[in-house]
């Protein structure tokens, strides 16, 4: 089939464009460990010191302590993978008509939209440095909304690190984000309420509204969560289609997409990452 190279090589570019054009959160994954993949399959390696304390002495030139140091290392390992195959009947209609081709595209892209979302916002709940009412989730209403949002910026400043987060946060605490007084308070407030995902910069945050948050308790609770584009490595190993015959008696063709990925937080980086369970 001369063509079915071309038809891939189009659906390849298609499907970057829309997981560009519609994550949220996977954008923030830091991808410096993907080149190492080519020589290490499915695991790589980041290197790390860890923090040191200084000692404390009553005046100069008096003996100082030795300490040992070592490098230390994490690995992050590939070990997601997911698929969809498609029997399709008339693969000539697809190679030459590029609505079509788009269109398969653009549906394959939503659910690997929502899977890389949800798996980079579980890897960053779970590797929280910091969970805010972990043991008693609270209620968040327009009055306490922005408090809440603010104890999560007194979290990373403890942990040392300045602003330029971005801040995760469901449907209902975008809503009562937009019923709170926040808004009024700054010059922007009627554009940013009508802009979809974004819903306002605010504590150093850039905050967004997604569905893709993990739930807590069986479902009851869920989180807001707050990192930054070097607190989550990640890395794909493969994303591509392919096209095959059916190989039955049909006159068909099998449309195949694979994307094998993994993500983690490592090292010391769990710092970067503050949650509040709601």
């Amino acid at each position: 089939m001369p063509n079915n190279q071309v038809l891939v090589d189009n659906m390849d570019a298609m499907y970057q464009s829309n997981i560009d054009a519609r994550t949220i959160a996977f954008p923030l994954v830091n991808k410096m460990l993907e080149p190492s993949l080519l020589e290490q399959g499915d695991t790589t390696k980041v290197k790390y010191f860890n923090d040191v304390t200084l000692n404390t002495v009553a005046s100069s030139g008096e003996d100082i302590t030795i300490s040992d140091w070592a490098e230390q290392s994490d690995d992050l390992v590939v070990d997601q993978v997911r698929n969809r195959g498609e029997k399709i009947k008339d693969i000539e209609e697809i190679r030459n008509v590029p609505s079509i081709q788009a269109k398969r595209v653009e549906r394959i892209a939503k659910a690997s939209e929502i899977d890389l979302d949800k798996y980079t916002l579980t890897t960053a709940v779970a590797n929280a440095s910091t969970v805010i009412n972990s043991g008693t989730p609270i209620a968040l209403d327009k009055t306490n909304v922005f408090e809440e949002i603010e104890k999560i910026r007194v979290q990373l400043s403890k942990n040392d690190l300045p602003t330029g987060q971005h801040l995760f946060v469901n449907a209902h605490t975008a809503s009562m984000l937009r019923q709170s007084g926040v808004y009024d308070a700054i010059p922007e407030g009627l554009n940013v309420r009508q802009r979809a995902a974004f819903v306002t910069s605010l504590s150093g945050f850039m905050i967004f509204e997604t569905n893709h948050i993990p739930t807590a308790d069986v479902g009851v609770n869920t989180y807001m969560v707050a990192f930054d584009s070097e607190a989550i490595y990640g890395a794909e190993q493969l994303n591509k289609f392919k096209v095959t015959d059916w190989g039955g008696k049909a006159m068909a063709s099998t449309l195949l997409f694979e994307n094998v990925y993994g993500m983690d937080v490592l090292g010391l980086n769990s710092a970067r990452v503050v949650a509040n369970k709601i």
